[in-house]
């Protein structure tokens, strides 16, 4: 008996220290944002598995050591840790996660969280389109969208773009996509009726203006679109204004390109020469006289004089030595300009950006200019009406 009371006050003298280390922490979560409490959110001690959940009014109650650290987490809040030190009352203001926001993908009957959507979706934010120097945004999508296959006829600058999602899905139809930009289908046919390749109509858009870009490749873009939507739907998204002070952006591109190979044209000399072998060789042997130039009656009536004589007063830009490859290439450059304020209040929000692009290519006659302007406005009437406005020049 008398060792079973010694155990006993041994335990009781560990056990005192232990038990007064465990305090009950209650408190309240709330919204930083507007101050609404925040009942469900997960209340965890970091490094264990006790934890509970905020009630309907956001408060929690929890048994915790003194030295412990909670852990506040929510969907759409940014995780909160904090710091026990023998507190038993904690109260917790949460914000919200805006990173979250990166994950929101526009589809064509509205907004889906990225992990709830189970459509075949491509998805491309304007980051990717950005420090891009090119005529049209189509360009941007090849490469970072699957099952989407971008492909130009020629190198015309602002020519037609050929667009297939998933492949052909016509033998005589158009296979192009539909196009829809800030919830308005457009035309994406050629409007031109000069020139051998088509123009582009998208080429109006500048790709500085673009937010994000999503392509709808399953049957529910039919659903929602019709037999338009057979070769896929690409969502456009401008960039609209944020509540907050005006934000101005002034952004400008420099560029240049140059022939990477030439073929290399053949001189007066070298011309005249590669003659003289190839008489020689088809008269059947290289000492035999080149005769159809050996009468200068005949190189006048043959009109090779032009070529013999290197004086010719004929015009310089077409004399025997022009290397025509020097007259149809040139130095291509490119510059573009940007420049797009954006801001306003709860309830207006405006977008407005100006753009130069003065593009030329490495062929003579090839460039593309554009000027273009942009004003998204948007308006909160009230709770139930709202009204906005884009305009593209």
């Amino acid at each position: 008996m008398k060792r079973i009371l010694i155990l006993m006050g041994v335990l009781l003298f560990l056990g005192g220290p232990i038990f007064g280390q465990q305090i009950r922490v209650s408190g309240t979560v709330t919204s930083a944002e507007d101050g609404a409490t925040l009942p469900g959110v997960t209340v965890a001690v970091q490094g264990t598995t006790l934890g509970t959940i905020t009630d309907a009014e956001g408060n929690y109650e929890l048994d915790v050591a003194r030295d412990a650290t909670l852990v506040f987490t929510f969907i759409g809040l940014e995780r909160k840790e904090v710091a026990v030190d023998g507190r038993a009352v904690i109260n917790v203001e949460m914000e919200r996660d805006l990173a979250l926001l990166d994950e929101v993908v526009v589809v064509g009957y509205g907004t889906r969280l990225k992990y709830e959507l189970t459509g075949s979706i491509s998805s491309l934010r304007s980051e990717d389109i950005a420090g891009h120097t090119m005529p049209s945004f189509e360009t941007a999508l090849q490469g970072r969208t699957a099952g989407v296959h971008i492909s130009a006829g020629s190198g015309k600058l602002g020519q037609a773009v050929r667009t297939r999602v998933r492949g052909s899905s016509s033998i005589s139809a158009s296979n192009q996509p539909l196009y829809v930009i800030d919830g308005i289908p457009v035309q994406s046919d050629n409007l031109g009726t000069t020139g051998n390749e088509p123009t582009n109509p998208l080429a109006d858009l500048n790709p500085g203006d673009i937010e994000s870009v999503e392509v709808l490749k399953d049957a529910s873009a039919a659903a929602i679109y019709g037999s338009r939507a057979s070769n896929g739907v690409i969502i456009i998204t401008t960039k609209r204004g944020r509540p907050g002070a005006t934000r101005i952006n002034v952004t400008s591109q420099y560029g240049f390109s140059e022939p990477s190979n030439k073929i290399g044209f053949l001189n007066r000399e070298e011309y005249l020469d590669l003659f003289q072998r190839a008489y020689a060789n088809s008269a059947g042997g290289p000492n035999e006289p080149f005769v159809i130039w050996s009468d200068w009656t005949d190189a006048l009536d043959w009109g090779l004089s032009f070529w013999r004589d290197p004086d010719n007063p004929e015009d310089v830009t077409r004399g025997p030595d022009t290397n025509w490859e020097d007259q149809a290439f040139r130095q291509g450059g490119s510059r573009q300009f940007d420049i797009n304020a954006s801001g306003g209040t709860e309830d207006t929000q405006f977008y407005v950006a100006l753009s130069y692009t003065d593009q030329e290519a490495i062929l003579v006659g090839n460039s593309f200019d554009r000027v273009s302007g942009r004003m998204n406005l948007d308006q909160k009437v009230s709770d139930i009406l709202s009204f906005g406005m884009n305009m593209n020049l």
